[in-house]
């Protein structure tokens, strides 16, 4: 391989390796939003005893189904990071 093609070919895999960790950078970033957003989620529901001492914090449906969907794009994500780390992919 001449210098100049060496060149040329370095720098085509310094920009994809630029890329990649970009991309890995992106989904840590978003996986970190996501964990917190994930923190965020409280149960909304309150049952007291005869002492009105509270006894038990639940979800409505509509907190569960927020905390599913949320525990769900994280799974997405952590597939996603594993997948770019084991297979060197980007998708």
């Amino acid at each position: 391989i001449e210098n100049a093609d060496y060149e040329g070919l370095k720098k085509l895999v310094e920009d994809e390796l630029q890329k990649r960790t970009d991309l890995l950078v992106a989904a840590f970033t978003k996986r970190e939003e996501t964990y917190r957003e994930l923190n965020k989620i409280r149960p909304d529901m309150v049952g007291y005893d005869d002492g009105c001492g509270q006894t038990v914090s639940y979800y409505s449906k509509t907190k569960a189904d927020e905390k599913k969907r949320v525990s769900e794009q994280i799974n997405k994500i952590d597939k996603s990071i594993n997948n770019a780390i084991e297979n060197a992919s980007c998708e």
